[in-house]
């Protein structure tokens, strides 16, 4: 999510994975700008790649209040059983974005 006065979708990226994460990325590759739900609302998002070197030790998140977030390391290549596995075991909702990138993923 854009910060108030954010215009560069790849700096909220980068931001976004230091506080969720605390990982630090670089080399941000932004993808085409698409509506989120066309059929209603005017909501848009892009998909940024960016590179992270490893290991990162000792990070630090800076979560809001209301976020709950455990980064996990997962194989491409499982993305969609894991994802599916994590989802049953943790009775959570999966993003429809992050399940049809792994769907695609498993699909090539």
């Amino acid at each position: 999510m854009r910060d108030p006065g954010e215009t560069d979708p790849c700096l909220t990226a980068l931001r976004e994975l230091k506080e969720e994460t605390g990982y630090v990325g670089h080399n941000p590759r932004p993808h085409a700008l698409v509506k989120s739900d066309p059929w209603k609302s005017n909501s848009t998002h892009c998909q940024i790649y960016v590179d992270i070197d490893l290991p990162q030790k000792n990070l630090i998140t800076n979560l809001e209040f209301e976020e709950d977030i455990t980064p996990m390391w997962i194989k491409l290549k499982d993305l969609k059983e894991n994802l599916e596995k994590i989802a049953k075991e943790m009775d959570c909702d999966l993003d429809q974005r992050l399940y049809a990138w792994a769907l695609g993923i498993d699909f090539a």
